[in-house]
């Protein structure tokens, strides 16, 4: 859907190390508002790529948009037609279908080339849709070469005015698949428990549970984002983001949660400032907190997230121009898009703590306030 028609919508991506050069990619999105929710995926530009699925599809049609008439954009400045509907939707062809999205593995190979497997998770009451679509870098903006260079797609449909979750694990690999299995669990109304396997480890994942302590098993979590991985029983890696508390068994990680204040001027280089910074109230608390990311929040919900180098007082120093500065009724932004948003400016400044426990010794780093023990 378009995000000028969504209520809401938020994405939080994660990137996790899963060793011997491994990584995989933990994609939880969330929307709410209109009628139809799509969310879309797409395979390489680059190579050609096959797609293997793991539920049984139909033939749906030719493209998104069966028995409309399309036509196609003839220039830049053309938008073309499909009877009132979205014509890009048309894009998309040699399309099949599956009612059943949950718990489904959509896999995008390439010769010779990275292949990608999305566990799809907790999708219920959704379509499956794959096919493909133009890639318009490997014909090189040359129209005529569009049909014949194609890139793998794959796309989830909700409907209904219900709020929308999609969740989602990327695992990137080469010659073998090295994820196991992946179990999701429902938090509440906005939290994902997460257990992903692989190599005979154990990555535990909780996601935006609020500010109730969570608890599973060994597991004990308070704050926004945990994670554990444990391999025989015992915990050998820990991380904490905007979270007070983290426990696995005997194993104990503490954090400094989620620093808020409202930020009242903007000072910049470019003005003659020495520094770029923002001048915020409640930055007592506020303290170790180099490096991390300054989530700022405009009246109208959109954000920007600055990169933090040292706190002065109530002044929270910057790396880089904020782009922005405060007005009499909100801010406005000094570059492109020029707007002038009112409502107060919010500032999110969240701490994290992570450690690594081997047996040579314990290795730990954190923004903010962070602390770990063995009781």
């Amino acid at each position: 859907m378009y995000p000028e028609l969504a209520e809401e919508y938020r994405r939080l991506v994660m990137l996790v190390n899963a060793g011997e050069e491994d990584h995989y990619v933990v994609d939880l999105f969330r929307v709410r508002g209109g009628e139809q929710r799509d969310w879309v995926m797409h395979g390489s530009a680059d190579v050609d790529m096959r797609t293997e699925v793991n539920v049984p599809l139909q033939h749906y049609g030719e493209n998104l948009l069966p028995g409309v008439t399309v036509r196609f954009p003839e220039h830049e400045r053309d938008r073309g037609d499909a009877e009132g509907r979205n014509v890009a939707l048309a894009f998309f062809q040699n399309v099949l279908h599956s009612d059943r999205a949950e718990d489904a593995r959509v896999t995008f190979y390439g010769d010779d080339a990275v292949a990608v497997r999305i566990h799809l998770m907790g999708l219920k009451e959704s379509e499956l849709f794959v096919g493909d679509a133009p890639s318009v870098r490997r014909a090189d903006e040359d129209e005529p070469l569009l049909d014949r260079f194609r890139m793998p797609m794959l796309m989830v449909r909700q409907k209904g005015r219900l709020p929308s979750r999609f969740m989602a694990v990327h695992e990137p690999f080469r010659d073998k698949a090295f994820i196991d299995s992946v179990e999701t669990e429902d938090i509440g109304a906005r939290g994902v428990y997460l257990k992903v396997r692989h190599r005979g480890r154990t990555d535990h994942i909780v996601l935006h549970p609020g500010t109730e302590v969570f608890h599973r098993g060994d597991l004990t979590f308070q704050g926004e984002v945990g994670f554990v991985r444990e391999q025989d029983g015992e915990a050998r890696v820990m991380g904490l983001w905007g979270g007070e508390k983290l426990q696995w068994k005997n194993t104990h990680l503490t954090g400094g949660g989620i620093h808020t204040g409202q930020v009242i001027d903007v000072l910049r280089m470019q003005d003659g400032a020495p520094y770029h910074a923002l001048v915020v109230n409640g930055t007592s608390e506020m303290k170790n907190i180099d490096g991390a990311i300054a989530m700022v929040t405009f009246g109208d919900g959109t954000t920007r997230g600055l990169r933090v180098q040292r706190m002065v007082g109530e002044r929270v120093i910057l790396e880089d121009d904020p782009g922005f500065r405060i007005t009499n009724t909100g801010m406005a932004h000094c570059f492109f898009p020029l707007r002038e948003i009112e409502g107060t400016v919010q500032l999110q400044i969240r701490t994290s703590a992570f450690v690594t426990i081997r047996e040579g010794g314990v290795e730990q780093h954190a923004v903010g306030s962070g602390d770990f023990e063995v009781k």
